[in-house]
Protein backbone atom coordinates (compact mmCIF):
# COMPACT_ATOMS: atom_id res chain seq x y z
CA UNK A 1 0.00 0.00 0.00
CA UNK A 2 2.82 2.44 0.66
CA UNK A 3 4.93 4.15 -1.98
CA UNK A 4 7.71 5.59 0.18
CA UNK A 5 9.01 5.20 3.73
CA UNK A 6 11.00 7.54 5.95
CA UNK A 7 13.21 6.44 8.81
CA UNK A 8 12.38 9.19 11.26
CA UNK A 9 15.35 10.32 13.33
CA UNK A 10 14.21 9.64 16.92
CA UNK A 11 14.78 6.84 19.37
CA UNK A 12 12.99 5.67 22.48
CA UNK A 13 13.56 2.46 24.39
CA UNK A 14 11.69 0.79 27.22
CA UNK A 15 13.49 0.87 30.55
CA UNK A 16 14.38 -2.62 31.73
CA UNK A 17 16.12 -3.67 34.95
CA UNK A 18 18.59 -6.01 33.27
CA UNK A 19 19.52 -3.65 30.43
CA UNK A 20 23.29 -3.30 29.94
CA UNK A 21 23.13 -0.39 27.50
CA UNK A 22 25.42 2.48 28.41
CA UNK A 23 22.89 5.32 28.43
CA UNK A 24 23.66 8.99 28.79
CA UNK A 25 22.40 10.18 32.18
CA UNK A 26 20.87 13.17 30.36
CA UNK A 27 18.39 10.92 28.54
CA UNK A 28 14.84 11.90 29.32
CA UNK A 29 12.72 9.33 31.16
CA UNK A 30 8.96 9.45 30.67
CA UNK A 31 6.10 7.37 32.08
CA UNK A 32 4.12 5.98 29.14
CA UNK A 33 0.34 5.59 29.05
CA UNK A 34 0.77 1.88 29.87
CA UNK A 35 2.78 2.71 33.00
CA UNK A 36 6.07 1.61 31.43
CA UNK A 37 9.06 3.93 31.70
CA UNK A 38 10.35 5.06 28.33
CA UNK A 39 13.85 6.42 27.83
CA UNK A 40 14.13 9.03 25.07
CA UNK A 41 17.65 8.52 23.77
CA UNK A 42 17.15 10.79 20.72
CA UNK A 43 14.54 13.51 20.41
CA UNK A 44 12.65 13.85 17.14
CA UNK A 45 14.76 15.65 14.52
CA UNK A 46 12.05 17.98 13.22
CA UNK A 47 14.32 19.74 10.69
CA UNK A 48 15.25 16.46 9.00
CA UNK A 49 11.62 15.31 9.20
CA UNK A 50 10.50 18.42 7.30
CA UNK A 51 13.09 17.78 4.58
CA UNK A 52 12.05 14.13 4.24
CA UNK A 53 8.33 14.93 4.21
CA UNK A 54 8.88 17.63 1.57
CA UNK A 55 10.34 15.02 -0.79
CA UNK A 56 7.20 12.93 -0.39
CA UNK A 57 4.94 15.96 -0.88
CA UNK A 58 6.89 16.84 -4.03
CA UNK A 59 6.06 13.36 -5.37
CA UNK A 60 2.35 14.15 -4.97
CA UNK A 61 1.62 12.06 -1.89
CA UNK A 62 -0.97 13.72 0.36
CA UNK A 63 -1.94 10.92 2.75
CA UNK A 64 0.49 9.67 5.36
CA UNK A 65 0.68 6.70 7.75
CA UNK A 66 2.91 7.11 10.82
CA UNK A 67 4.20 4.22 12.91
CA UNK A 68 6.92 4.61 15.52
CA UNK A 69 7.99 1.57 17.49
CA UNK A 70 6.92 2.37 21.06
CA UNK A 71 4.14 4.83 20.23
CA UNK A 72 1.55 2.57 21.86
CA UNK A 73 2.88 3.85 25.20
CA UNK A 74 4.83 7.01 24.23
CA UNK A 75 2.90 8.78 21.49
CA UNK A 76 4.55 12.23 21.70
CA UNK A 77 6.85 11.72 18.71
CA UNK A 78 4.04 10.38 16.51
CA UNK A 79 1.87 13.33 17.45
CA UNK A 80 4.72 15.70 16.55
CA UNK A 81 5.17 13.98 13.17
CA UNK A 82 1.43 14.29 12.52
CA UNK A 83 1.37 17.98 13.45
CA UNK A 84 4.35 18.77 11.19
CA UNK A 85 2.86 16.77 8.31
CA UNK A 86 -0.49 18.58 8.54
CA UNK A 87 1.26 21.97 8.72
CA UNK A 88 3.16 21.07 5.55
CA UNK A 89 0.03 20.19 3.61
CA UNK A 90 -0.69 16.49 4.05
CA UNK A 91 -4.46 16.23 3.88
CA UNK A 92 -4.77 12.96 5.82
CA UNK A 93 -2.42 11.65 8.51
CA UNK A 94 -3.01 8.27 10.19
CA UNK A 95 -1.20 7.88 13.49
CA UNK A 96 -0.85 4.26 14.58
CA UNK A 97 -1.02 5.31 18.23
CA UNK A 98 -4.51 6.76 17.66
CA UNK A 99 -5.91 4.19 15.25
CA UNK A 100 -4.70 1.00 16.97
CA UNK A 101 -2.85 1.64 20.24
CA UNK A 102 -1.44 -1.83 20.81
CA UNK A 103 2.02 -3.21 21.57
CA UNK A 104 2.48 -5.13 18.32
CA UNK A 105 4.04 -2.74 15.78
CA UNK A 106 3.38 -4.73 12.60
CA UNK A 107 -0.43 -4.93 12.92
CA UNK A 108 -0.43 -1.29 14.08
CA UNK A 109 1.52 -0.34 10.96
CA UNK A 110 -0.71 -2.36 8.64
CA UNK A 111 -3.80 -0.70 10.10
CA UNK A 112 -2.30 2.80 9.83
CA UNK A 113 -1.32 2.15 6.19
CA UNK A 114 -4.78 0.82 5.34
CA UNK A 115 -6.39 3.83 7.01
CA UNK A 116 -4.11 6.29 5.18
CA UNK A 117 -5.01 4.61 1.88
CA UNK A 118 -8.74 4.11 2.41
CA UNK A 119 -9.94 7.11 4.43
CA UNK A 120 -9.43 9.76 1.72
CA UNK A 121 -11.29 7.52 -0.78
CA UNK A 122 -14.09 6.87 1.71
CA UNK A 123 -14.46 10.57 2.50
CA UNK A 124 -14.73 11.39 -1.22
CA UNK A 125 -17.36 8.67 -1.63
CA UNK A 126 -19.37 9.77 1.43
CA UNK A 127 -19.29 13.43 0.32
CA UNK A 128 -20.39 12.44 -3.18
CA UNK A 129 -23.14 10.22 -1.75
CA UNK A 130 -24.44 12.97 0.56
CA UNK A 131 -24.37 15.59 -2.20
CA UNK A 132 -27.11 13.68 -4.01
CA UNK A 133 -29.58 14.41 -1.23
CA UNK A 134 -31.34 17.50 0.00
CA UNK A 135 -29.10 19.58 2.31
CA UNK A 136 -26.32 16.98 1.93
CA UNK A 137 -28.16 14.82 4.50
CA UNK A 138 -27.59 17.38 7.26
CA UNK A 139 -29.76 16.66 10.30
CA UNK A 140 -30.41 13.16 8.93
CA UNK A 141 -29.13 10.08 10.74
CA UNK A 142 -27.10 8.03 8.26
CA UNK A 143 -24.95 5.08 9.25
CA UNK A 144 -22.55 2.94 7.26
CA UNK A 145 -21.62 -0.66 7.94
CA UNK A 146 -17.97 -1.23 8.81
CA UNK A 147 -15.88 -4.29 7.97
CA UNK A 148 -16.52 -5.69 11.47
CA UNK A 149 -20.29 -5.56 10.87
CA UNK A 150 -20.86 -2.63 13.21
CA UNK A 151 -22.55 0.59 12.20
CA UNK A 152 -20.93 4.01 12.40
CA UNK A 153 -22.30 7.51 11.76
CA UNK A 154 -21.55 8.86 8.29
CA UNK A 155 -19.31 11.60 9.80
CA UNK A 156 -17.06 9.01 11.46
CA UNK A 157 -16.86 6.48 8.64
CA UNK A 158 -13.19 5.86 7.83
CA UNK A 159 -10.69 3.26 6.69
CA UNK A 160 -9.72 1.84 10.09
Amino acid sequence: LFTEAIDVEERVILEQEKCDLALDSACRRVKGVTGETVIVTQELNVDQLRKDLQVILDHGVRSLAVILLHSYTFRDHEVQVGRVAREMGFTHVSLSSEIMPMVRAVPRGFTACADAYLTPCIHRYVNSFASGFENNLKNTRVQFMQSDGGLTPMEKFCGS
